[in-house]
């Protein structure tokens, strides 16, 4: 179950999309320049992400047909997106593999980047030793 994002104020974006929302950015204090990209960002997602809400009826096909390995790299903390749908992507794929990111919501590569970049060399290292035999 995706959390319901356009219903979300911009404070409970960060209550659900950050481990420590203490940690998250003041969207009070960015640059207008950055404000401008997170609104025109808010509206292309309600273009292609409103109807049906947030889904695809046929994407799970698609991903299917991916023939490249997959690191899915996923915040256990994620409120947006909880942890048991970026299982079920992962398994969408037929080679993936679900890497959960601990102290991390929906955007782990803010909050732990060591932990993405470490799980990133190694997927990348075991991918290309298994290729290269």
């Amino acid at each position: 179950e995706l959390a319901d994002f356009f219903s979300l104020t911009p404070q409970e974006q960060i209550t659900y999309a950050f481990h420590d929302s203490a940690a998250a950015p003041d969207p009070t204090q960015l640059p207008q320049q950055a404000r401008d990209i997170q609104a025109a960002n808010a509206a292309t997602l309600a273009v292609y992400a409103r109807e049906p809400y947030m889904h695809d009826p046929k994407l799970r096909r698609r991903l299917a047909l991916v023939p490249t390995p997959v690191a899915v790299l996923w915040g256990v903390s994620d409120r947006i997106a909880p942890e048991p749908y970026g299982r079920a992507y992962a398994d969408s794929f037929p080679h993936a593999r679900f890497e959960p990111i601990r102290e991390a919501g929906h955007l782990p590569h803010l909050e732990q980047p060591q932990q993405v970049l470490e799980a990133i060399r190694r997927f990348a290292d075991e991918t290309t030793r298994s290729t290269a035999r």
